[in-house]
Order: C-alpha cells, then sequence, then structure tokens
C-alpha cells in the first residue's frame, strides 16, 4: 500500500510542477526534480 500511495504523491507532485512550467516548456527538468526529490 505504500508503494501505491507514494506513486500516487510523486504522479501528484509531477503534475502539480508539470502545469507550473508548461509555459516554459522545462516538463523535462521538471521531471528530472521531482524524481531528485523523491529519492532524497
Amino acid at each position: 500500500m505504500n508503494v501505491f500511495v507514494s506513486q500516487y504523491a510523486h504522479q501528484r507532485s509531477f503534475t502539480n510542477c508539470y502545469d507550473r512550467w508548461m509555459k516554459r516548456r522545462s516538463a523535462l527538468l521538471c521531471l528530472k526534480i521531482t524524481r531528485a526529490a523523491h529519492e532524497i
């Protein structure tokens, strides 16, 4: 269950970040930042 919650939280944070940076076309950078944040 923890894995599911973790994946859901990751998806939420990525979606929020993507929405914020989409106009700057930084989705790839955003994905890297999101992944890094969840690896810590």
